[in-house]
């Protein structure tokens, strides 16, 4: 069976790790090598060793192996990948590489709850490392929400014996799970499969083909991933034949250009059978005209929709109710965007009236039953949408829905926001807090609240300094400290320097009870240092450290953007981690608050002298 795929465009609590039953696995069989069998030398002439076996009985025996290698179960196929190329004198042994599990076959270890997946590549297209994350829980594929197991699948040279002669495979292996896993797979930067599930006892085999955009899938769970394969492929397609927008509040303008006139002429004059054709929305002017077309057609006629019951067919119960989130999740994320762009229109008595009927057209019975976290991120986007319409608060509008629903999205809205919502923080917390029930979530709200919550104490780590020497921020406690976090390149690090910072660390520099604090990230320290003389992200006299990305107080925080601001009291606990960019006296003020009391009252070198 075959099917396209084009990688889903979609876009995280934190997975707690249960080392005795996750774990991922080397899937190789060792053979011994003997003066008659294939060699490792051998490898690159394959055809012609079977060549020479001119004999009835090796034509024979060579016809009853293929035979049987056709009837081995998926997992013993792959346990073959590296006969060919196993070195002298090894045993017939199942290198497992989990202790206490040493020598044992995989179908000796194997229980019903076992996950296996393989995956193929064409060696050409196929790097020598795969990278899948995988979440049990999955609020937004985000370091600071759920950030997900992050591990890397190792590469195994296939071989002719099992089919594979030409492409590399990859083994994922996750141990008696009781619950679905959602995963991404990741070919260097390209996303092979965005959030997949794979359920308890799921085993498959997956072949790609990257130029082509196909994948061919086998083994006893081969339907169901096909069907996310199909998904995944109608929502494609649908992309594909959706006319692109453009927001312009002068389109002549666009167009007064010779050759981008030229062009939307001869896009205008195509056959409108086989053709699309940019569509203009003019701020103000024409929105209704994006919107309208999407309102008037009931979700029920999408494409994606119409082909459910196809795909849901000899399908689990949970596994059709999975199929059919993403479906309508996928439907739904293609129109959310014109939406968006127009959502001050659908504020009109009428339009409004028409986006609650079309809203109504959405299966109710998802809320009580979310169990795909593409479907749970839509749905926050259409209540973000929907509070915007009726200008109703977002926690006001969740507390309607499911317990388990309300706290997915109450979950991804504080995580998503904490960092931008500064003197609402506590307020925001603590009613997320009372209202949130599900316990991964209310774990990780707790987290959020020992990490960031004003009045904790601060995590000051160990940087660098710009010789090189290990530097402790312990070393200025007694003192209020402005942390800004940057790295080179940073178009929106060097705005707020240049438009918010500069002026305020000239202004304050120096205060004895005020530190600026200059933090960077970049990989490469030398760039760093040079982008410190250059006067567009920090100023020289700052305090200048370094910090590796996701170690020290970068992990401590989770600050994997930038720009990003913390500020430190004089008692070395948390006043703010902001996203924010303030103006100078925005920023002064907030320094005033964290230091305790107005500037005036304090005491500068300059008086001092």
């Amino acid at each position: 069976m075959r099917f396209l795929l084009l990688p889903d465009e979609s876009g995280q609590a934190i997975l707690r790790r249960r080392n005795d039953r996750k774990r991922d696995c080397d899937c190789s069989l060792r053979l011994p090598t003997s003066n008659t069998g294939p060699r490792a030398s051998d490898i690159g002439h394959r055809t012609p060793v079977i060549q020479h076996q001119t004999t009835q009985s090796m034509k024979n025996t060579l016809l009853i192996c293929l035979l049987g290698l056709l009837c081995l179960p998926l997992s013993k196929l792959k346990a073959q990948s590296e006969v060919a190329e196993s070195p002298p004198d090894t045993d017939l042994v199942y290198q497992s590489g989990i202790p206490g599990q040493e020598g044992e076959s995989p179908s000796a270890r194997m229980g019903t709850e076992d996950i296996i997946l393989y995956m193929e590549l064409p060696y050409a297209q196929a790097p020598d490392t795969l990278w899948l994350t995988y979440w049990s829980h999955l609020l937004k594929d985000h370091a600071q929400i759920t950030p997900g197991i992050r591990l890397p699948l190792t590469a195994e040279v296939g071989n002719f014996f099992e089919g594979s002669d030409g492409y590399k495979s990859y083994c994922w292996r996750l141990q008696h799970s009781d619950e679905p896993i959602f995963f991404t797979l990741k070919s260097g930067d390209t996303e092979l499969l965005t959030q997949w599930a794979v359920f308890p006892g799921d085993q498959a085999r997956m072949r790609f083909d990257l130029p082509l955009g196909q994948v061919l899938m086998g083994g006893p769970s081969s339907e169901f991933f096909s069907a996310q394969a199909e998904i995944s492929r109608l929502k494609a397609e649908q992309g594909f034949n959706s006319s692109p927008l453009m927001v312009s509040s002068h389109p002549e303008r666009v167009l007064a250009d010779s050759s981008n006139k030229a062009r939307y002429e001869q896009a205008s004059s195509r056959p409108a059978a086989v053709s699309v054709t940019m569509q203009f929305l003019v701020p103000g002017q024409n929105e209704i005209q994006v919107i309208l077309p999407i309102l008037a057609e009931s979700l029920q006629e999408n494409t994606i929709i119409q082909h459910l019951p196809r795909l849901l067919e000899g399908m689990t119960a949970d596994k059709a109710e999975f199929l059919s989130q993403r479906a309508w999740a996928a439907a739904l994320s293609l129109l959310m965007p014109r939406l968006n762009l127009a959502g001050e229109v659908l504020k009109d008595d009428t339009h409004s009236a028409l986006f609650q009927d079309w809203l109504h057209t959405i299966p109710s019975r998802f809320d009580s039953l979310a169990t795909d976290p593409m479907w749970v991120q839509t749905r926050y986007e259409l209540l973000m949408l929907q509070g915007r319409v009726q200008e109703v608060g977002f926690f006001d509008l969740a507390a309607e829905l499911s317990q388990y629903m309300q706290d997915q999205l109450l979950g991804r809205y504080v995580l998503e926001n904490y960092r931008y919502l500064d003197s609402e923080q506590e307020q925001v917390f603590s009613k997320a807090e009372r209202m949130v029930k599900t316990p991964w979530i209310t774990d990780l709200l707790g987290e959020l609240s020992e990490r960031e919550l004003k009045g904790r104490e601060f995590i000051p780590g160990t940087l660098t300094d710009l010789d090189g020497n290990a530097y402790s921020l312990d070393s200025l406690r007694g003192k209020t400290l402005v942390l800004s976090f940057w790295i080179s390149g940073c178009k929106f690090c060097m705005k707020y320097y240049t438009r918010t910072l500069r002026e305020v660390f000239l202004e304050l520099k120096d205060r004895e009870d005020l530190v600026f604090v200059s933090i960077n990230a970049d990989k490469d320290t030398s760039r760093w240092k040079e982008s410190i003389l250059s006067d567009r992200f920090t100023h020289p006299d700052m305090l200048q450290l370094h910090q590796d990305e996701g170690t020290g107080i970068l992990e401590a925080y989770k600050i994997v953007s930038f720009p990003q601001k913390l500020l430190i009291d004089p008692h070395h606990n948390l006043f703010l981690l902001t996203k924010n960019q303030y103006s100078p006296l925005e920023l002064i003020s907030l320094i005033e608050k964290a230091n305790g009391e107005p500037f005036s009252y304090l005491q500068t070198k300059s008086h001092a002298q």
